[in-house]
């Protein structure tokens, strides 16, 4: 324990005190939140009218989510449970607005198992099968009774039928599987036959049908039309009290405004990644061989991905290619990649709901006014003017775009671009019938610039006309800027033809662009945030890096053709060469010749009196005093913060507590302390005060408001302090590169402009709570189903512009400024990722200045067991090493080695480290004069001394067994001779 006389607390709650009744204060708050996260998440996708319904109405609740929903996935991560005094499901959510509801239909469904998602992690290997792709789990057509057909006549004002899918942690949906009614093999995200079945008899018996969307893994909708759906609704995933929420739009209580952050495609299988990506990713061609040579030791290393789709992910691929179908180019009408088109490709037919799409039961105008560019802060001001012309009032999320010019320069280095590409976002105030308000939207001008691997090696800004654009989706915004381009023949995302095109939601500019001539390589040539040149780093990560020795080029996705480029067949290579091999390998680190020696550097024989409280207000550039703490510090004392098992152990000399961590996307996994005299007992307390169970992160990005993210971040901050912890892994800022991908859950977007935005609000709000916010999983797990230790290979252009492009926006200095990440099980090309310092130090540490702490995802296995290796890459912590053996690795390899450079990175890991925690709740009751006082409790004692007299009393009995044993066989041996 910490013993002082004057502690400070730095981070104090804003509810007070750590009591039972500020506890009930923050959960009435969280809780009210995640209603209000839903009531403005919640994707209105289609409605003819039939919504709101009015209250009172007696409707029917059709599908096994109905009954059972799905909250969140299985994941790290807050839980939620049906039965819980304080979850809402549709029921009670839906009888509390008024409606009536069937409780014939409502019951028959009581005898399935419930889903996985209400808590819990699912068994892992084979018996997953039975609790994700829950198509399978639809109620059979058998439990549509006489009974429950009869009692449809008595509640048929309208039908509510609920559809969800889950996958979770370590497995993504079955990007194909067996309908278990039919045979059929199809994708897990179309109607298997039970749905089809209820949809049938749905279909027979309503005249208003609603379909509400309980999943972020993004099903197929092309069907609705063939049911007579009148409403579709899509609610992600709505934690214990977001179903409240949704009962309010449904009545119209509430008038939803939520846009869409994703894709739904008419077939899921559509998107260009995903013949290399979930269960579809490849082993490498020579993987048997490579089990014989011993380069692959565990099944983790023998996967691969190549992702060939390029930049184009989601909305990016569906709408350039459109735009170049209309302006007729780049093969875009081919009949390479149809899945629903017959003939050429033809977007209506692809296309459900594109990114950015949201109905309200209002309507509103918008055009853009004005735009300023601010040179001091590097924005734009987008001036959006935003009227109500409908009849209700709402809230109008109004999302500007960009296109910006794909010329020759383009074509000829291979810098791909979006025809349309998400830029900034604001949300409009309620606004009443005919009200008007200028909405302001800054749009980081950085945003607009490329990365040019092959010609400036860094970021361009493209020569040529720029255009800003808003609308009522991505779709909408672009058919505005081609109608300002001359093009016609364009059509809405339904195929419909009367296209009304706005030019008043368009505006074309050059400014801010130093020679229109020519690309400006200058703007984004170094960083803002440390001046270190921005360049090429990740060329090793491009599969046709090692095409000599492979024999193998792959073809990256292009518009330039895509007929000739459009991925068909996931990309298997071999492993050849002592290079390729060692590097999967993972044991790459070699004490260099001239390194100087560790034990000359009399390391931890200081005595500068210096204590971790100390640190506190210490820049982190201050070398000297830096030195001089980290110069007191013994190698031991070093290497045991490596290890982390949801916290570090407490180091005496330097009067470090011991820290906890919790985990999630939705809130805190970790308990409420015990110390409030219930945190684990059930029988007093069935569900409160053990963790939040929000909703997941997909709904707060598709909300579109910018102070319901930051009190998120408040939020969730505020519970972490209240479960006495310092650190919180949280926020996932990954794409979702397909449909299928397991973490859909838990990031934000398909788009890494919505990451870069959101997670910078929601996680920086967090910090300022004294909670360390650590996003992950850094950097590129865009899948689940093989993720550990397979090999990610892309182009350095997707990279940036993709998956890292979310990151940036929070763990940058000058931005978020976040002091912790979570990084991946994979590899970036053959080099596993927590080694790569590539990533890791030049790009985290020198282009962004980062200054905080990078963790392992929880893993010490053979493939993630390379712990120098590790350290070396700019690693600081392993996560889950419950019995702490890498930090003895390292005390040993520098036993054994002498090797100072070594030294020299455990020294700026624990920097890296104690900077962290000096600027989090760790410091709370501590100050200059806090000491660790040692007190072992009367029980503890008690325990040891019990403890030896078991032992002594077992080590009798052995020996009166084995005494015993020896005599019995004695006498045997001596009847035998009789």
């Amino acid at each position: 324990m910490v013993s002082d006389t004057d502690t400070r607390i730095i981070y104090a709650s804003s509810y007070g005190d750590f009591t039972e009744d500020n506890l009930k204060k923050l959960e009435a708050d969280v809780y009210d939140h995640i209603e209000r996260e839903e009531e403005e998440g919640a994707v209105l996708l289609s409605n003819d009218g039939t919504l709101p319904l009015e209250t009172g109405k007696k409707v029917s609740l059709f599908g096994f989510a109905a009954y059972n929903p799905l909250y969140h996935t299985s994941a790290a991560g807050s839980r939620t449970y049906k039965n819980g005094d304080l979850t809402v499901d549709f029921y009670e959510a839906l009888s509390n607005e008024g409606f009536e509801i069937n409780d014939t239909l409502y019951n028959a469904y009581s005898s399935m198992e419930p889903r996985t998602g209400e808590g819990g992690f699912p068994p892992w290997g084979d018996g997953i099968k039975n609790y994700m792709g829950t198509g399978n789990c639809e109620a059979p057509k058998s439990i549509y009774t006489e009974e429950v057909l009869d009692s449809l006549d008595d509640y048929n004002d309208a039908a509510i039928v609920v559809l969800a899918r889950e996958a979770g942690e370590g497995r993504d949906m079955p990007v194909s599987e067996v309908d278990e009614t039919t045979g059929e093999t199809i994708s897990s995200l179309a109607l298997h036959q039970n749905e089809k079945d209820m949809l049938e008899i749905v279909k027979e018996h309503f005249d208003k049908i609603i379909v509400v969307i309980n999943t972020t893994y993004f099903m197929e909708l092309d069907w609705l039309d063939d049911y007579n759906v009148d409403a579709c609704l899509w609610i992600g995933s709505p934690g214990n009290t977001g179903l409240t929420g949704v009962a309010k739009i449904l009545d119209g209580e509430v008038n939803p405004s939520g846009r869409l952050s994703d894709t739904f495609a008419a077939s899921s299988l559509s998107s260009p990644a995903i013949v290399n990506a979930c269960g579809n990713a490849p082993t490498w061609s020579n993987v048997d061989t490579m089990y014989d040579d011993g380069i692959v030791t565990d099944e983790s290393t023998q996967y691969v991905t190549v992702e060939q789709e390029n930049i184009y992910i989601g909305y990016k691929y569906y709408e350039t290619r459109y735009a170049d179908c209309i302006t007729g180019s780049g093969n875009a009408a081919s009949d390479v990649g149809c899945f629903r088109s017959a003939g050429a490709w033809n977007y209506a037919d692809e296309m459900c709901f594109t990114f950015g799409w949201g109905m309200s039961y209002t309507d509103f105008e918008q055009q853009i006014t004005g735009v300023e560019y601010d040179a001091e802060t590097d924005q734009y001001m987008v001036n959006v003017e935003v009227r109500n012309i409908g009849e209700k009032p709402g809230k109008c999320a109004v999302l500007v775009y960009a296109q910006t010019p794909y010329g020759e320069y383009e074509r000829l280095n291979e810098v791909e671009k979006s025809a349309i590409q998400f830029v900034g976002y604001e949300k409009s105030s309620l606004l009443d019938p005919d009200g008007t308000e200028t909405v302001q939207v800054p749009v980081d001008r950085y945003l607009l610039a490329s990365y040019d691997q092959n010609g400036a090696e860094g970021y361009i800004l493209s020569a040529g006309d720029y255009y800003f654009a808003v609308g009522e989706s991505s779709h909408d915004a672009l058919n505005n800027i081609l109608a300002v381009q001359g093009y016609v023949g364009m059509f809405n995302q339904d195929g419909t033809e009367d296209v009304t095109l706005n030019e008043s939601c368009v505006y074309k500019f050059t400014d801010g662009i130093p020679d229109n001539e020519k690309p400006d390589t200058d703007s984004y040539a170094y960083s803002k945030a440390t001046g270190e040149r921005v360049t090429n780093r990740f060329g090793e990560q491009d599969i046709n890096y090692w095409s000599e020795d492979t024999g193998v080029n792959v073809t990256y996705l292009s518009r330039s053709d895509w007929a000739a480029t459009f991925p068909t067949e996931a990309v298997s290579v071999p492993v050849v060469g002592e290079e390729m091999k060692t590097k999967l390998q993972g044991e790459v680190y070699q004490k260099a010749e001239d390194a100087p020696s560790a034990s000359e550097m009399n390391q931890g024989e200081a005595d500068n009196g210096i204590t971790f409280a100390m640190m506190r207000d210490v820049d982190y550039d201050d070398t000297e005093t830096w030195n001089a703490f980290l110069d007191q510090m013994t190698i031991e004392e070093m290497a045991s913060l490596f290890p982390n098992v949801q916290g570090t152990s407490e180091i005496n000399s330097i009067v470090l507590p011991e820290t906890h961590s919790s985990d999630g996307c939705n809130g805190s996994d970790a308990s409420f302390p015990e110390l409030l005299g219930f945190g684990t007992d059930e029988e007093k307390n069935p569900n409160s005060y053990t963790e939040f169970g929000g909703n997941y992160t997909s709904v707060i990005a598709a909300s579109w408001n910018k102070e319901l993210q930051e009190e998120r971040g408040f939020l969730q901050g505020e519970e972490v302090l209240f479960q006495g912890c310092n650190e919180a892994w949280t926020g996932g800022l990954d794409l979702r590169r397909t449909p299928f991908s397991g973490r859909n859950e838990e990031y934000y977007s398909e788009d890494s402009n919505v990451n870069y935005y959101v997670g910078t609000i929601v996680l920086s709000a967090e910090q300022e709570r004294g909670v360390i916010a650590g996003p992950k999983h850094f950097c590129g797990n865009d899948f689940e189903t093989q993720r550990g230790g397979i090999s990610y290979f892309y182009r350095e252009q997707a990279f940036r512009e993709g998956s890292l492009r979310g990151f940036e926006g929070a763990m940058r200095n000058d931005l978020g400024g976040v002091l912790g990440a979570m990084e991946i099980y994979g590899r970036q090309g053959l080099t596993y990722s927590p080694a790569c310092a590539a990533l890791n130090y030049e790009v985290v540490r020198g282009e962004w200045g980062f200054k905080g702490h990078l963790i392992t995802d929880a893993a010490v296995t053979d493939y993630a067991s390379h712990f120098v290796d590790q350290l070396m890459g700019y690693t600081d912590m392993i996560c889950f090493d419950f019995d702490k053996v890498s930090g003895p690795v390292i005390v040993d390899y520098l036993n054994q080695t002498d090797d100072g450079i070594v030294l020299l990175r455990l020294r700026d890991m624990t920097k890296n480290t104690i900077y962290a925690f000096s600027h989090s709740a760790a410091m709370n009751g501590l100050s200059e004069d806090s000491r660790i006082v040692s007190i072992t409790p009367w029980w503890s004692i008690t325990l040891k001394v019990l403890i030896a007299v078991f032992a002594i009393m077992t080590i009798a009995f052995i020996g009166l067994y084995v005494r015993g044993e020896v005599k019995r066989s004695s006498d045997a041996g001596k009847e035998e001779k009789k």
